[in-house]
């Protein structure tokens, strides 16, 4: 799925408020699959941004050992482990569906006579 994410840490360290409300989103195909082999060692379930290029580098390192760490209606944190030169560390996605494509259900629907009782 398409996300607007922002990495949370750097360096296994929590990015400070304001770093990250200066920071640009990335607009990014989220991919979720499991890893038959990883850094952290035997299979994992792993999220990456998909590239429709093959040479083209990923714009995040990848997330091992991934899980949903927290969810809500235009949200979601996904969290695991990322491999930068070697070195395993924490990290954690917020992600958030891209605003131009956000269908707000009450609003999709044709008015009606009964919204007059409500």
């Amino acid at each position: 799925m398409y996300y607007e994410v922002i990495p949370l840490y750097h360096l296994g360290k929590k990015r400070p408020r304001s770093e990250l409300q200066a920071s640009q989103r990335l607009r990014v195909d989220v991919q979720v699959c499991v890893m038959p082999v990883s850094p952290i060692g035997g299979p994992s379930l792993c999220a990456h941004i998909f590239t429709a290029g093959q040479f083209t580098s990923d714009p995040l390192p990848r997330l091992y050992d991934v899980r949903i760490e927290g969810m809500a209606t235009m949200g979601l944190v996904l969290a695991g482990i990322e491999e930068v030169d070697g070195q395993l560390y924490h990290q954690a996605w917020h992600c958030r569906p891209l605003e131009d494509q956000v269908v707000i259900p009450w609003t999709a629907c044709p008015r009606s006579s009964l919204d007059q009782l409500l």
